[in-house]
């Protein structure tokens, strides 16, 4: 399950479609949380560096809207988390996951820095990291009891 099949140099049909997957769910998010926002909501050009900012109001509001758009960013790339490790044997172990997570969520932020189309904020950099790397997490766990499942079965 390596990133090339090594024997071929070429894709395999479950890596082709487990891409198609990877780019499209990528796509999308891009597109919700970019272009897909009206050119009439116009952000200024900051960066939020206060990372506990969602907490503080969702403590001091204990509002629905504040504890789900924490909610949310943690769970917007929760499955890439999933997908990438699929995909590849790479994102198996952690450092290169963490890499890959930051390095997608930074792509976000840049882009809604960059197009004034959101905020970039360090929280949300924060918050799709740590989805991520649950999706990460979650999928290592299965994999585990599903390796110990075959070795009992034997």
């Amino acid at each position: 399950m390596n990133f090339i099949n090594e024997q071929e140099k070429k894709l395999t049909k479950r890596q082709i479609i487990l891409l198609i997957l990877i780019i499209g769910y990528y796509s999308l998010v891009i597109i919700d949380t970019t272009f897909g926002r009206s050119a009439e909501n116009i952000f200024v050009r900051t960066i939020d560096f206060d990372v506990l900012s969602q907490y503080k109001q969702a403590w001091n509001q204990f509002s629905f809207n504040s504890f789900f758009h924490i909610i949310v960013n943690i769970g917007m790339l929760f499955p890439l988390g999933i997908l990438l490790p699929l995909f590849s044997e790479v994102f198996l172990k952690a450092k290169w996951m963490l890499l890959g997570s930051i390095t997608t969520s930074l792509f976000i932020e840049t882009l809604q820095f960059i197009t004034l189309r959101g905020s970039a904020e360090l929280e949300d950099l924060f918050h799709n990291t740590i989805g991520m790397m649950l999706g990460y997490c979650i999928l290592n766990i299965v994999l585990i009891f599903l390796k110990k499942k075959n070795h009992t079965h034997k």
